[in-house]
């Protein structure tokens, strides 16, 4: 059993604490006093980031049913790695909401069991005592309240919520467009950015993605009077319960190296070595230096303050878009990310042909015209996103005088690059199948894929 506290403050702070409310930007709060005198009711709540086999299956709660997939060809049995979906139980915040959607208190319970295999889910259990819960029971009401969690902010130097019970709303958590750093970024005291190696999450190496969740429970005054440690209402019950379903702060672009790879084929690798032209080396020009841990209910994300995937970015404040070009010769900006071989993501495809990945944060191209247009670089140069492709020859052992290709990011249409993508979501995978060279050009197609989607009452398109 894993406690998600490590430390009891004194009383005298205890005490400070349960009369401002207030969150530090440095740490979750710990535990506080029980609150009010009262009945205390015990929760129990499955937080998922992905339902997978193995995990709780996706028929095990009941919910909005999250958008459908963008594209056809998405792996059907597509999960997110176990470092995608790990959670760091004590880098968490937990937020009760009443039904209004204003803040009762933070919570503090225990992880009480959950998947160690994957870390799909989450089993939660908690013991308050509110006002607002025991006004009710008292009263024979059914109560409604809203659940929200916030995890894996500050890996990637993020900032944690602030709020006071009362008076924060969940659209007053949301506003504040708290951020985490692009991974693989890092930035001097003088406020320059440089880059800071390429990055892939891990487990053991405690690198994770930031996560949010949101959801609306209502239960019975007497469902919650007879509530125990021993026996909690169980908010995610099989069947007839919800869970928090969690969506990753980023979005991951995939390049699948299919060059001189014959439709219907799996690639092997011994088989082809030295006999085809492949990808050695991938670079993405063109990003935004901070990404928003939890997305903008009132800009048509969450409407229902449930978790859903988003429809449109969400961009903090402050933001610094990196230009591919750093000046009228044509240099390349040296702040870029770098994309690693994705051995999971390579070993899902049925033609087994290599996967490149990098993590982003949102993408808003309204937002990086701004900076071009305030850039006094010429307009000669395409300043949007690309990926930089270097190819190698059959039979070269390195990539010295190797050709080095442009792919802009953008759709893809009858294997030629089309408009440059308007926006990167959070959760989603864009994939990019590089299939041929043409005229010095790239030929390929893209798909755009909800990342682990899990849909709660139609099988997974993922």
């Amino acid at each position: 059993m894993t406690r998600l506290y490590k430390y009891i403050l004194a009383a005298g702070a205890i005490l400070a604490l349960s009369l401002t409310g207030c969150v530090s930007e440095d740490s979750p709060c710990p535990p506080g006093g029980s609150g009010d005198d009262g009945k205390a009711v015990t929760l129990r709540f499955t937080v998922v980031t992905r339902s997978a086999e193995g995990g709780r299956p996706a028929e095990a709660s009941e919910g909005p049913a999250l958008a459908p997939s963008r594209a056809d060809d998405c792996y059907a049995d597509q999960t997110g790695t176990p470092a995608e979906n790990f959670i760091n139980t004590a880098d968490c915040q937990f937020l009760l909401f009443d039904a209004d959607r204003r803040l009762l208190r933070p919570i503090f319970p225990e992880v009480t069991e959950k998947d160690d295999t994957q870390y799909t889910w989450y089993s939660i259990t908690t013991s308050i005592t509110e006002k607002y819960f025991d006004e009710r029971i008292k009263a024979g009401q059914d109560v409604t309240f809203y659940i929200m969690v916030i995890a894996n902010t500050r890996g990637l130097n993020g900032q944690y919520v602030s709020y006071v019970p009362g008076v924060t709303t969940i659209e007053d958590v949301a506003n504040q467009r708290r951020t985490f750093v692009q991974p693989g970024l890092g930035q001097l005291g003088n406020g320059m950015w440089y880059q800071s190696g390429s990055w892939q999450p891990s487990i053991d190496g405690k690198r994770y993605i930031p996560m949010s969740g949101l959801q609306q429970f209502t239960v019975s005054a007497p469902a919650l009077k007879a509530s125990t440690y021993d026996a909690p209402v169980e908010l995610s019950e099989s069947g007839v319960g919800k869970d928090i379903d969690m969506l990753r702060a980023v979005s991951k672009i995939e390049v699948v190296d299919k060059l001189e790879i014959p439709e219907g084929s799996v690639f092997d690798e011994t088989a082809y070595e030295g006999k085809r032209m492949r990808i050695e080396k991938l670079s993405l020009f063109g990003f935004f230096s901070k990404g928003a841990i939890i997305p903008m209910i009132e800009r048509g994300c969450w409407p229902e303050a449930v978790t859903e995937q988003v429809t449109s970015p969400t961009m903090p404040d402050n933001l610094t878009y990196f230009l591919p070009i750093i000046n009228d010769q044509g240099h390349k900006n040296n702040v870029l990310l770098q994309f690693d071989y994705d051995e999971s993501a390579t070993n899902q495809r049925t033609d087994k042909c290599r996967v490149y990945s990098v993590y982003v944060v949102e993408y808003s191209r309204v937002l990086a015209q701004e900076s071009i247009e305030q850039s006094p670089l010429s307009t000669t140069f395409d300043l949007y996103p690309h990926i930089e492709v270097t190819v190698v020859n059959p039979g070269e052992a390195d990539t010295n005088g190797s050709p080095v290709f442009t792919m802009k990011l953008a759709k893809f249409i009858d294997g030629a690059a089309g408009e440059g993508l308007e926006e990167l979501l959070r959760n989603h995978i864009y994939r990019y199948e590089v299939t041929g060279i043409s005229s010095d050009l790239l030929e390929g197609k893209w798909t755009v894929c909800e990342w682990g989607e899990y849909s709660v009452i139609i099988p997974p398109i993922n």
